[in-house]
Parts: structure tokens; sequence; C-alpha cells
């Protein structure tokens, strides 16, 4: 395992926490940005991960390539729809609520 995967995968010192929360009573507004691992437990694909679509060929459609034909628009909401079924099955998890919880009830987090 290399070593910087070993730093993430241990749990944090007690003064690290409280660094941490010290650091939220502090701050008026966190931003929270997430990558696409937050979701692939609630069983939406991670695009570019190791079985990603992104892995198997398909390459995101350009914003100028949406706009350049008809056919391009059409082939972009086709695979949409073909995609869909499996992201409206989705649900969220447990990352979502903790950050639900950070945002509403808390109120530390205010931008998601």
């Amino acid at each position: 395992m290399s070593p910087v995967l070993q730093l993430v995968l241990q749990p944090p010192k007690e003064d690290e926490v409280d660094q941490l929360v010290e650091f939220f009573r502090r701050s008026n507004h966190i931003l929270t940005i997430t990558g696409a691992g937050v979701s692939t437990s609630s069983g939406i694909p991670d695009y570019r991960g190791p079985d990603g679509s992104y892995k198997k060929g398909h390459k995101p459609m350009t914003h100028s390539e949406f706009l350049s034909s008809d056919y391009s628009r059409k082939r972009y909401w086709a695979r949409s729809m073909t995609g869909w079924s499996r992201f409206a099955q989705a649900r969220p998890n447990m990352a979502h609520y903790a950050l639900t919880e950070l945002e509403k009830d808390v109120g530390i987090v205010h931008h998601l």
C-alpha cells in the first residue's frame, strides 16, 4: 500500500478532530465540493472510475457538439434516457444524509 493511501486510511487523531470542529465553529460559510464517489454507494456509476463508461470508450459530448446539430442533441437525449432508470432507482446514502445534516440541522455547511 502506498504511503499516501496509508495516511488517508488512518483514523484522525483527537486533536485533529478538535481542530476541525473549531474550524467549523469559526467559519461563516462552508462550501462542500464532493466527487462522484459520494454517490457510487447509491448505485450511481462513477463515470471515470475503473469500471466507468469513460474507460469503455464513451466520451462526454462537448457543449459545441451538442449545439452543432439535431443529430447530436437527439443522440445526447437518447443516451440520457437509456441510463435514466439506473439513476431513478438511486437513493441517498449515508454521505448524502450527513451533508444534509451539516447543512440543515447543524447549519455549518452553507453551500453544496
